[in-house]
């Protein structure tokens, strides 16, 4: 009973990752329909709002990119224990050093956007009182989610790939390469609907990244 609560609530926190995500996404897109003469007045609101997308954009390309790696390797070419090896070496190397924290952005850096421009400035372009209390929430609750966005990203997508890895490599130490590529489509199987989340999400920010690009007439460069 323990552990289905604690499934439960693994779970939960879960999907409350990929919510506030999506929540952040439709903020993106009431703005951008909202918002573009008040961005010829204020280009640097602008600028603060792509920053925010950016990083949120970057954490979830990073992540995917090691799963991707790993989803589609090629256990029946040459060399495959070889190069399966050296893939995962890489993979230590990266856990090992700071560039692991860039799959999770900052809730400080969140807070520190919020308070420089999106509390005072983002939030008065909402008219309706119901939506700008709704986008305040999310933005509130996305400054304390440090706990959920850690438990999706590394005990959920990240624990799930070490999982396969390590049964991938025990594999490939009896040469039992079909078996291997088995291990992995069953892992693409049962992992799809959470990495599908994940890179719809990736598609909506870009989206958005490029409409603000648009909207500010210029390349827009964060420092």
């Amino acid at each position: 009973m323990e552990l289905l609560v604690s499934l439960v609530i693994f779970m939960a926190k879960a999907i409350i990752a990929i919510d506030i995500m999506k929540g952040l996404i439709g903020i993106g897109k009431d703005l951008t329909s909202i918002i573009k003469d008040a961005f010829s007045k204020d280009k640097q609101a602008v600028k603060d709002l792509y920053e925010l997308y950016q990083m949120l954009l970057k954490s979830n390309q990073f992540l995917l990119q090691w799963v991707y790696r790993f989803q589609f390797f090629d256990f029946n070419k040459q060399n495959a224990k070889d190069d399966f090896h050296s893939l995962l070496r890489e993979y230590s190397d990266m856990k090992n050093s700071p560039d692991f924290q860039k799959m999770k952005i900052s809730c400080y850096d969140i807070k520190r956007l919020y308070g420089k421009k999106i509390d005072g400035t983002f939030l008065k372009w909402f008219k309706k009182k119901e939506r700008k209390e709704e986008v305040a929430k999310i933005f509130e609750f996305l400054m304390n989610a440090d706990n959920e966005m850690i438990e999706f990203i590394y005990e959920t997508v990240i624990k799930d790939l070490e999982d396969f890895i390590s049964k991938a490599d025990c594999l490939l130490i009896k040469e039992e390469t079909e078996e291997a590529n088995i291990a992995r489509n069953s892992y693409r199987i049962e992992t799809k609907d959470q990495i599908n989340q994940i890179q719809e999400i990736i598609d909506e920010f870009t989206v958005l990244i490029n409409e603000l690009a648009n909207m500010y007439k210029q390349p827009l460069t964060i420092s």
